[in-house]
Formats: structure tokens, sequence, C-alpha cells
């Protein structure tokens, strides 16, 4: 905070001691108003507050003490400095026992005074700033409770719309960000596109559209955390591509939307010019709402499911797999793959020559100790009897190695992605018909595409 914001009151009925303190003050930066008349100096404090006082204890009239109390019982934070005589000192110390800052003794040097009103401001601003810092936190915690209970709802609505339509309301009526958007994976272009949003012009919603190796204003866009990409000459521009209706932005926040290691979708919120550091500030709470609506993302494609021949297939061959499995050993670990395209378009033969090599890796991991129980296009469900976790994690992380080793594209980076992940029965859970339905849950993503 500048000197010249700090407001200062002098209040003494020696005249020349307020002259020479208003003279002081200003001549090192302060603004300050004296008064020699404590009556009208306690009458001027009815309709004003200051955040520094200089008084004098002992004046007619009204006394330094009865100015003290005055801001006291306001409950004013106003930094209280009293000057006193040596017969007072007593009193001195019992004012500031009620809460007054500080004393001098007169005759006072200017130094002191100098010294004193720096220790004084700078108290106080830091009172002010955890006053605004416990405010801050207690709104954050308001806003993370709040973010928890919608989350409730969002798993009653089985339109994903809706969803992402009260995530966005949720972010302008209660967090009052106006410029919003959410992004979800579209299989068929090997991008994130917006779905909903909020405050954005058709054109800049629909240009919106970029992948994992893409770049804004040459920040690059693969990392799996927030990602703040600031304007350059008040515009952003997508791999050089100028992107329209930006100018009114200074910042753009993209927090991953993560679920089992997959950047499922984004939320995209967009900083006004004059917003200052808001956003920023609260980064860590869209953050927590991100986690929270990661799970709809997988949850409205099951839903989707029900409506198609193929999931409903896969969903049905791992129940029986499972099923049959667990009639014939007491502890089972389930390693579920599942095999994804980058972001690139493939060849057919590439996609059928994937899909052998797969195979060819399971069988050769698990020939000794696991079984490929069930296969669809993209999904891959072994079993491996007694095994432990960690160990079936080991092979997990072998297979997916060495099928990245097969398919890199031109630019040396994959063209197919494997993910997995494993369940044990009957620790994760005792009903086979359950723990088949968590990790088609976990695992299933966006729609696939038409090849």
């Amino acid at each position: 905070m500048e000197k010249s914001t700090i407001s200062i009151i002098v209040v003494d009925d020696e005249k020349p001691i307020v002259d020479t303190m208003l003279v002081f003050l200003s001549r090192i930066g302060y603004q300050a108003k004296g008064f020699y008349d404590s009556d009208e100096a306690i009458k001027y404090l009815d309709t004003h507050s200051f955040d520094v006082m200089f008084t004098d204890l002992m004046m007619p009239k009204v006394s330094g003490m009865d100015l003290v109390k005055k801001i006291k019982d306001r409950g004013d934070d106003t930094q209280i400095v009293i000057f006193t005589g040596y017969a007072t000192t007593d009193s001195a110390i019992e004012a500031i026992q009620f809460g007054v800052y500080d004393y001098i003794r007169k005759p006072f040097k200017l130094d002191e005074i100098k010294v004193t009103l720096n220790r004084a401001v700078e108290k106080l601003l830091l009172k002010r700033e955890n006053v605004f810092l416990n405010k801050r936190i207690e709104k954050m915690l308001a806003d993370i409770t709040m973010l928890y209970d919608i989350s409730n709802i969002f798993y009653q609505l089985e339109n994903f719309s809706d969803v992402a339509e009260m995530v966005l309301d949720t972010l302008s009526e209660g967090i009052s960000i106006r410029h919003a958007a959410i992004l979800k994976m579209n299989a068929d272009y090997g991008r994130y596109q917006t779905i909903c949003q909020r405050g954005l012009s058709e054109n800049l919603a629909e240009a919106f559209l970029f992948s994992k190796d893409d770049m804004i204003n040459d920040s690059p866009l693969d990392s799996d955390q927030a990602v703040i990409v600031s304007d350059k000459e008040e515009s952003f521009s997508l791999n050089g591509e100028k992107l329209p209706d930006c100018s009114a932005f200074n910042k753009i926040y993209l927090i991953p939307i993560n679920y089992q290691g997959v950047t499922e979708g984004y939320l995209a919120i967009f900083q006004e010019r004059e917003n200052g550091t808001q956003i920023a500030d609260e980064l860590k709470l869209y953050e927590i709402l991100a986690t929270q609506i990661a799970p709809v993302f997988v949850t409205a494609e099951i839903s989707k499911a029900s409506d198609t021949d193929e999931h409903s297939l896969l969903h049905y061959d791992i129940r029986s797999a499972i099923t049959d499995m667990g009639k014939i050993s007491s502890s089972i670990t389930f390693i579920l793959f599942r095999m994804t395209i980058q972001g690139h378009k493939v060849h057919l033969e590439d996609f059928k020559k994937a899909r052998v090599q797969i195979k060819k890796l399971l069988g050769e991991e698990f020939s000794d100790n696991g079984k490929l129980l069930s296969e669809t296009w993209n999904y891959y469900l072994v079993a491996i009897p007694g095994a432990n976790t960690i160990s079936a994690q080991m092979s997990g992380n072998i297979v997916i190695e060495m099928f990245q080793e097969f398919f890199i594209g031109e630019e040396g980076k994959p063209t197919f992605r494997l993910d997995y992940l494993t369940k044990q029965y009957p620790f994760d859970s005792d009903n086979v018909s359950e723990l088949a339905d968590i990790m088609v849950y976990e695992l299933l993503q966006n729609p696939f595409p038409e090849l």
C-alpha cells in the first residue's frame, strides 16, 4: 500500500506539536489531518475513520483515552500512538493494555515518530492481510463444500449435457466466473472440442479445438497439470492461427479433467483483462471441480452403452469371464487393457496390426500364469489366478512399454495408446458382477471412432 493512501489523524492541544507533525508527515509521504481541539476531533470521528492516530493523553474536555475508547468501541483497526509526559506514563501503559499500539514520551524526536509510524503501518497492513486471508479461506471452504454438495447431484443426472450446464452455472453463479467452457475429446477428430460454454462467442467456441500436441501462444498443452496461457499483443493463437474474439481476455486457464490417468476433457476459464488475479488465486478450487466431474465423463459413456450393442456385449463378456474364473479360484487378479488412438489418423491396416500385436504381447507375458479371457476391438481382459496387484501391474507396464515401441508416428509420438487397470477378487469386491461394473466404469471413455 502506498504511503499516500494511509490516513492519519493528529490530536493535541499544543498547536506547535500538531503543526510540526503535519509538516513532517507530509515531507515523508503521508497525508494527515490535525486537530488542536479534542472535542472537535471526537465529533469528526463520528463520520470518519483513520488508519493511524497520534493523540495526546491529557487534554481538556475530551482526553486521549476518550478518543481511544471511541475508536475501539466502533471496532476500527486504527493503530493508535499516544503522546505522554513522564507524569502520565502509568496512564500510557494502561492505554497499551486497552489496545493502543504504542506511546511516545514528550518531548520527542521526529525520528521516533517515523520509526513508530512505520512499525504501526506494517502491523496494520499485516493484520488486514490476515483478515483478508481468513475471509478468503472461509470463502474457499464454503465454495469447496458447495462443490462437493453439487457433485452429488451430478451423478443423479443421466444426460451429460445437463451436467455440463450445471458445472458452468456453478462457476457463473457460485464463483462469479463469466467466461468458461467445457471441452471433451471428439474421437472422430482426435481433438478436444467445446461442448458447452458461457460468455464466449460462437466463433471462438467453434475455433477452440485442440489436442495435446497443439500449442496456444507457444505454450504446450501436453501437461497433465493446469496450463495457464497469457495473451500476446492482446490475442491468442492456436498453432499459429489467431483465435477469434479474444481481445477482452488476458489469460486462458486450461484445467485437465483427468480420470484413471486419461485426460477426458478440459475445463477452460477465460480471464478478463480487468479481472486481476482472482482466477489464479482460486485455481485450486477449479482443479477440485474438475476432479469432481471427471467420473461423470465416464458415467455418461456408460449410460450410452446400454443403447449400443458393441458396448453391451463388452460388458456381458467381462461379467461372464469373471463369473467363470471365480468358480475355480478364491483369489483372482484381473487386468483390463484398453487401446485408443492418440489423436492421429491411422490406416485400417495399422489398426489391425496393433490388435495382433497386443494379443501377441499378452500371450507372451501371461503364458505361464494368466489367460486372455475376453476381447473386443479395443478391450482385452486378462485373469491371473492367485496373483497380487503389484505383480499384475508390473506385467501390465511391461506389455505397455513393449507395445508403444512398435507404433511410433512420423513425429516420434505413439499412434496408439495402451492403458490398463487391475482389480482383485474378492478384495476390491466380493461380488463378481459389481467388480465387472467397476472395471467398465473406470476404463470406458469417449464414443469409439468409426474406422
